[in-house]
């Protein structure tokens, strides 16, 4: 008497396994994806905050926070080099924006030069141009070859712009990053 035995063959294991690991690597590559889009959108958000309170100190004192160097906005935002961490800045926006500032994404990029920066302020005092003359300015960073989602940007390279908007959506750009550089106003 012969049983009938049930099972799968090697083959079509072997085809299960493939089509998991084929959904596997499609949720993973989707997963990074999204992960790398809310960095942004939580960098772009505190930008656009930061604007939004530069633009309220300069109606309430005519004038933008006075700062010697180049100064990060935000609890952990920048990492070493010539970017430093400001507490008169965030002090002089604390006045305006409340006690409790927006933070960028945790995430910073490298820049090989200066150090990391996520979102900074370059006070006028340090000659970074827009047309010839020197400017106050708000800069971001973003992951990825991505447009710069709050600006209006500019185009250039350090330390000298153009008003001329970008073709690509951004100041600057590299395979793993975006940088997004703002004019602030004139004072006043």
């Amino acid at each position: 008497m012969r049983k009938n035995i049930s099972g799968f063959t090697i083959v079509e294991l072997l085809i299960v396994i493939v089509v998991i690991a084929i959904l596997a690597a499609i949720t993973i590559v989707a997963y990074n994806g999204i992960q790398q889009n809310a960095r942004n959108s939580n960098t772009a958000s505190a930008a656009s905050a930061y604007l939004k309170g530069f633009a309220l100190y300069n109606a309430a004192n005519f004038s933008y926070p006075s700062f010697s160097g180049y100064a990060c906005l935000g609890q952990s935002s920048c990492r070493g080099g010539t970017w430093t961490n400001s507490s008169a800045v965030d002090t002089a926006l604390r006045t305006v924006m409340g006690s409790q500032l927006p933070v960028p994404s945790s995430t910073s990029i490298n820049d090989n030069s200066s150090g990391a920066v996520a979102l900074a302020y370059i006070p006028v005092s340090q000659n970074v141009t827009l047309d010839g003359v020197a400017r106050y300015w708000v800069i971001y960073t973003l992951e990825g070859n991505v447009r710069c989602p709050v600006g209006p940007v500019v185009s250039g390279a350090w330390p000298t712009y153009s008003s001329t908007p970008p073709a690509n959506g951004a100041t600057n750009t590299t395979p793993t990053s975006s940088y997004c550089f703002v004019v602030l106003p004139n004072p006043g």
